[in-house]
């Protein structure tokens, strides 16, 4: 984080600038900045002298994927849906051995998205490694040889059941 901001914005004594760090890869500082104001007016929103860990992951979503979509109306059905989508999301990132570990699922819709689940890597790259690169495009993409989500558990030895 910028220094230069930390002095203005009084830090809670949960943020962890580490965990920040690994969930912000690419931001330049004035992105960093613009996190650490939006922090900031959510602390004081709700009436905080600090910013905690809880604006600072509140404003990482706003700054990434946009406002919350409060407007938008969905039924328990397309909740169910999105839930159930998100987790086949992380189901696959836990049985990809590559992945970063899964920091949060939400089905909050922000900017187009219903839902999203968020990694965070465990070190800094500037270039990923063909690991990487191929449990990312596994995590994102539907490889030509699809396999049913069962399939995937079963495959690792899991003992979880989709019926």
């Amino acid at each position: 984080m910028c220094i230069r901001d930390r002095r203005k914005v009084p830090l809670g004594p949960d943020v962890d600038a580490k965990v920040i760090a690994r969930g912000t890869p690419g931001f330049s500082g004035a992105d960093l900045a613009n996190l650490v104001n939006e922090a900031a007016l959510l602390a004081a929103r709700k009436g905080k002298r600090v910013a905690g860990m809880a604006e600072f992951e509140e404003a990482k979503d706003k700054v990434m994927m946009g406002a919350e979509r409060r407007s938008m109306v969905m039924t328990d059905e397309e909740k169910a849906l999105t839930a159930y989508h998100e987790a086949g999301h992380a189901v696959v990132a836990l049985h990809c051995p590559d992945s970063d570990p899964i920091h949060k699922a939400t089905i909050i819709p922000r900017g187009r998205a219903l839902g999203m689940v968020m990694r965070l890597s465990l070190i800094h790259i500037s270039e990923p490694t063909r690991l990487l690169s191929i449990s990312y495009a596994v995590f994102c993409l539907k490889k030509k040889k699809t396999m049913s989500l069962e399939e995937v558990i079963n495959q690792n030895g899991s003992k979880l059941s989709m019926r």
